[in-house]
C-alpha cells in the first residue's frame, strides 16, 4: 500500500505520528521517544497581553507506541512538556518573572486498516484526558507563548479532555498514481492560535470547548525515477467553540467564535541514493480563513497564512552510522486582530546537525528570526537540542 494513503489518512485524523502499513501474521511492536530541549531569545522584549516576553523555553519527552495486528494498526502517542517564560519589568523597581507550565498532554490512540480489501480504510481516534485542561493566568500566558507557530517548539498542546475522530479513506490506482480522497468527523481536542488569542485578555482560570470539525482530504502519490512524490491538500470545516472564564470557582464569562475553513496543501518528495540513506524535500501552504465572533460578524485581521519547507536527511549507508544535515525555514503572516506571541507575523530560518545510528538519532537545531506582534518588531535566535530513541524502523 503506497505511503500517500497513510499520510492522507494521518492528515484527516490530525494525528502527528507515522502509521505503518505493513501486514504481519502475528502482532508487532515498536517504540520511540525523543527527548528535546527548545529555547528562543528575543533582542527586544516582546509585548504580549501577558507581559513582556524576553525568553521563552520548553524540555518535552514526546513518545510513540506502534502495534500492529495483521493489517490494522494501532498507534499510541502522548508527551511530558515543561515550558517557561521569562518576562521582563518595565519599572526599575520590579524584579522580572518567571511563568511555569508542566504537565503530560493528553494521550492519543489512534487505528486504522482495511474495511474492503485495500481500497476502504477505516481510521479511529481517541483523545484521553491525561494532559491539564485548566489553566491559571500564568499557565495561559505559558502556553500563549510555547504554542506560537513561529516558534515551533515541541509541545504546543497540553490538555484539552476527551475527544475522538472517525474517518473513511477510498484509494484508487491508475496511470502509476495512487489517488486517495478521505473524509472525518472530528471532536477537537487542541487549543488554537485563534483559541489562545481570544482568551489572551480573559484571565484567571480559563478553558476551551472546542466544536465538531470536517476534515477532507484528497492525495496523490507517484514515483519520480528513484524517489517519490506525495501531494495532500486538506480542507477543514470548523464548528462553533467556547473560551470560559472561572473566577471565584465559577464559570463567569465565556466567548463564543467559529473559526473559518483553512485550506493547505502539502509537497514532499522522497529521496536516497550512495550517499543519502534518506532524504526529503518538503513544503507546506496552508490559509487560514478569518473567524467570525458570537454575533456573527467576521472579525478583521484574523485570517492567516503559513509557509513551511525544509530539505535534509541522513548521509551514510545502511547498518552504518550517518550525517544527519538538514536546513528549514517557515514565514507565517501573523494575526493582527491580537498582539498575543501566538499571532505574531515570523520569518525564521534553521539549520540541523546531527548523527544517527539504527535505534538512536542526536541533532543540534539552530533558528534564527523576525517576529512582529504588532505591538512590537523584533529578532530573535533559538536553538534545540534533541536526543531520539527507537526501535522498530526496519534498515534504512
Amino acid at each position: 500500500m503506497r505511503r500517500i494513503v497513510v499520510s492522507c489518512t494521518l492528515l484527516a485524523l490530525g494525528a502527528s505520528t507515522a502509521t505503518s502499513a505493513q501486514v504481519n501474521l502475528l502482532p508487532s511492536s515498536a517504540w520511540g521517544f525523543a527527548p528535546v530541549m527548545s529555547a528562543w531569545h528575543f533582542t527586544t522584549p516582546l509585548v504580549t497581553p501577558g507581559g513582556k516576553v524576553q525568553d521563552a523555553a520548553q524540555a518535552a519527552v514526546p513518545f510513540q507506541v506502534r502495534v500492529n495486528a495483521g493489517s490494522w494498526a494501532f498507534d499510541l502517542t502522548g508527551a511530558y512538556g515543561a515550558g517557561a517564560v521569562h518576562t521582563v519589568s518595565a519599572s526599575v523597581d520590579s524584579s522580572d518573572d518567571v511563568a511555569l507550565l508542566a504537565g503530560p498532554t493528553d494521550m492519543k490512540i489512534r487505528m486504522s486498516g482495511p474495511l474492503i480489501g485495500d481500497h476502504l480504510l477505516l481510521t479511529a481516534g481517541v483523545n484521553l484526558p491525561t494532559g491539564t485542561t485548566r489553566l491559571d493566568s500564568d499557565q495561559l500566558g505559558v502556553l500563549q507563548t510555547v504554542s506560537a507557530p513561529g516558534l515551533s517548539m515541541p509541545v504546543p498542546s497540553y490538555g484539552m479532555g476527551t475527544g475522538g475522530t472517525l474517518g473513511l479513506i477510498e484509494v484508487v490506482e491508475t496511470a502509476g498514481w495512487t489517488l486517495a480522497f478521505g473524509g472525518s468527523v472530528e471532536k477537537r481536542t487542541e487549543y488554537t492560535p485563534i483559541a489562545l488569542a481570544v482568551s489572551a485578555d480573559g484571565g484567571g482560570d480559563t478553558r476551551l470547548t472546542p466544536g465538531l470539525a470536517t476534515h477532507l482530504t484528497v492525495g496523490a502519490d507517484r514515483l519520480v525515477g528513484s524517489s517519490r512524490l506525495n501531494v495532500l491538500v486538506l480542507t477543514d470545516v470548523y464548528g462553533t467553540d467556547k473560551v470560559a472564564f472561572a473566577g471565584a470557582g465559577a464559570e463567569s464569562d465565556a466567548t463564543h467564535y467559529r473559526l473559518g475553513p483553512q485550506v493547505a496543501a502539502l509537497g514532499r518528495l522522497d529521496f536516497a541514493g550512495d550517499r543519502w540513506s534518506e532524504g526529503a524535500l518538503s513544503l507546506s501552504v496552508r490559509h487560514r480563513s478569518a473567524f467570525t465572533d458570537a454575533s456573527g460578524a467576521t472579525v478583521a485581521g484574523s485570517d492567516g497564512n503559513y509557509i513551511d519547507g525544509s530539505l535534509g536527511g541522513v548521509l551514510g549507508g545502511a547498518d552504518r552510522t550517518g550525517l544527519v544535515v538538514g536546513i528549514d525555514g517557515r514565514w507565517h503572516s501573523g494575526l493582527p486582530f491580537t498582539t498575543a506571541l501566538v499571532g505574531a507575523a515570523a520569518t525564521v530560518g534553521g539549520a540541523t546537525l546531527g548523527v544517527e545510528t539504527r535505534h538512536f538519532r542526536f541533532a543540534l537545531h539552530g533558528q534564527y528570526g523576525t517576529f512582529d506582534t504588532g505591538a512590537t518588531r523584533t529578532t530573535g535566535y533559538g536553538g534545540s537540542l534533541s536526543l531520539s530513541f527507537f526501535a522498530g524502523r526496519g534498515p534504512r
